[in-house]
């Protein structure tokens, strides 16, 4: 096994991007200071190469460490981002109705609206969650043609928004915050555990451009199977060799090789 092989199998286990760019590095500069001592023994470079690798070890098992150490698929931003958003708006609204429509919400027709509004705002927010995840859309962005990102308007917001609308004293804010916030967690969890699981089929996959491919579309034949991909940086040209070097949500990321 050379050093490329080697350190393709070490990565295919690490699910955590920058993680896997970093420990590549680090391991290739490993082998390179190896290589070379042995070189300075009289070993010959063939020698010394499969010599370093043998001097690695296992890289599945290496690989399936690494992993361990840095393998964060709990998404805690967005739980505490909800969080936060339902009590902040749970405690105002809650304010204003006891406030301004205590009375109101007393009859059926009024706590039948509230309810109402809550549900689609919550419903609303747990697909909007699987959709920010399946295209691994950062915490905040915003959509419009002049922004680069920034807004807060993403599904915890959504949620938190739902969750003002159903709560009817402190007790009901403080339960739905866990409750809702683990089920996220969950939701979010799920698609990204479905997601190493693609990564790990994928990743360092050598295919062809079936069409031009660029940094938001593109397809390519990769495992006899033709397949939705994008560049990660400027055009590939339709017919060039290709490989897997990570996802986008759950997209291939590829590069030309």
């Amino acid at each position: 096994m050379d050093e490329k092989k080697y350190l393709d199998k070490l990565t295919k286990c690490i699910h955590d991007p920058e993680v896997r760019g970093e420990v590549r590095e680090e391991y290739a500069a490993h082998l390179t200071d190896c290589m070379e001592a042995l070189q300075k023994k009289g070993m010959s470079l063939e020698e010394a190469r499969a010599e370093a690798v043998r001097q690695m070890g296992d890289p599945v098992k290496a690989g399936c460490q690494m992993d361990h150490i840095y393998r964060t698929n709990v998404d805690w931003k967005m739980a505490v981002w909800m969080a936060a958003c339902g009590l902040l708006i749970g405690f105002f609204v809650l304010f204003i109705r006891t406030a301004y429509y205590g009375e109101d919400l007393k009859n059926e027709t009024g706590l039948l609206i509230w309810t109402t509004v809550g549900v689609v705002f919550v419903v609303w927010g747990f697909i909007w969650s699987a959709v920010e995840k399946y295209h691994d859309i950062d915490l905040f962005y915003a959509w419009a043609n002049n922004w680069n990102g920034g807004g807060v308007t993403n599904s915890g917001l959504i949620i938190g928004i739902g969750l003002a609308f159903l709560a009817s004293d402190v007790k009901d804010i403080l339960l739905m915050v866990i409750v809702f916030g683990l089920l996220q967690m969950a939701e979010r969890y799920l698609i990204a555990r479905c997601q190493c699981r693609k990564e790990e089929r994928l990743l360092w996959e050598i295919g062809e451009a079936s069409t031009p491919i660029y940094t938001h579309k593109g397809k390519a034949m990769i495992g006899q199977k033709e397949m939705k991909v994008c560049a990660k940086k400027g055009e590939i040209a339709q017919g060039r060799p290709v490989m897997v070097i990570g996802l986008k949500g759950f997209c291939p990321v590829v590069v030309p090789v």
